[in-house]
């Protein structure tokens, strides 16, 4: 975030952020050692997309209220069905085309002494591909059989939320608690879907499984405490992941099981100096997903590996981050 000041709007100040995250697929793609194809509702779906957040904000009351809104802007890959027909078709004709698409975030913040209170709105992200297709047959140059087709994938999805979080700065350490809902209720699963219309004109669509989704309420928290004239900080922090689906019995594939995430950060700031041009801080992190364990009962006998089999799953990521103050 880059602070101005705004002198024709009673010495408020502004500001303009930015913010770009790449795919994080490769790293976070959870796989299940079972005959069936399943898709995993949270490891890489939703991080196949290269995004950017643009924000601005204002202050509101002078170093009390703030009030700030954006868009992130992300590109649309290739869905599931555009892989599963490129397998077959070498030459891509039928491949998705890659998509801009935007979703709007929004929030305030209040601070009042050593506590903070932040409050953010981030739209629903679900985007799709659409091909239309218009089958005709001719006999002696005139249309007898004319057959519109359309074929519809979505790609990815992340749920609208709403968070909150409240920070408190204590004489020898930082506070930090936060909750956030997220609307799974939107949800569709990356199927192929179909539509066409017979000789009397009546729509036909294929059935997408009804899928047994929940809202969630995410908490987290978190710990800083100083070191070294507050030069270096230390950092712990943890987040629960409650899943939204609540029977995985049925039979769309979807996999996904409650996550808890822990991590640790060390940061170090390196003041101006003659050799160095901006305040520039430096950190380092570490975090553990581990995914409860679960038992996943299919209906069906028929159904491969039944009547059911277990998941359960642990994820390790590491990162380093350079932020400095222009």
């Amino acid at each position: 975030m880059y602070p101005f000041k705004l002198p024709d709007l009673f010495s408020r100040q502004g500001g303009i952020g930015i913010v770009l995250s790449g795919p994080y697929e490769k790293i976070r793609t959870f796989r299940a050692g079972s005959p069936y194809d399943f898709q995993s509702l949270r490891y890489g779906n939703s991080d196949q997309q290269f995004k950017g957040t643009f924000s601005a904000a204002v202050e509101l009351w002078p170093e009390t209220i703030y009030f700030g809104a954006g868009v992130s802007v992300y590109l649309t890959t290739a869905g599931s069905a555009d892989a599963v027909m490129n397998g077959e078709n070498p030459t891509g004709r039928l491949a998705f085309d890659v998509g801009l698409n935007t979703a709007a975030v929004t929030g305030l913040y209040a601070r009042s002494g050593d506590t903070g209170f932040g409050l953010v709105y981030r739209q629903e992200i679900n985007p799709s591909s659409q091909l239309t297709f218009d089958g005709k047959i001719q006999l002696g140059g005139q249309d007898v059989v004319q057959q519109p087709l359309l074929m519809k994938s979505s790609l990815y999805f992340e749920p609208s939320s709403l968070e909150v979080d409240l920070q408190h700065r204590f004489s020898f350490m930082k506070v930090s608690a936060g909750l956030a809902w997220q609307r799974w209720s939107h949800y569709q699963p990356a199927f192929l879907i179909l539509t066409t219309q017979d000789s009397a004109g009546n729509s036909f669509t294929t059935q997408v499984p009804a899928i047994p989704v929940r809202d969630t309420l995410n908490p987290r928290a978190s710990v800083s405490l100083p070191f070294l004239k507050e030069k270096l900080w230390i950092s712990a922090g943890y987040q629960y992941r409650p899943t939204p689906l609540s029977d995985l019995s049925g039979p769309v594939n979807l996999l996904d099981s409650s996550t808890h995430v822990a991590g640790l950060s060390a940061s170090y700031f390196f003041p101006a100096s003659e050799g160095w041009l901006w305040p520039t801080y430096v950190s380092v992190y570490g975090q553990q997903h581990w995914m409860q364990y679960r038992r996943v009962d299919k209906q069906d006998p028929s159904f491969i590996g039944g009547p059911g089999y277990d998941i359960s799953g642990t994820a390790y990521a590491a990162g380093i981050t350079l932020r400095a103050d222009l």
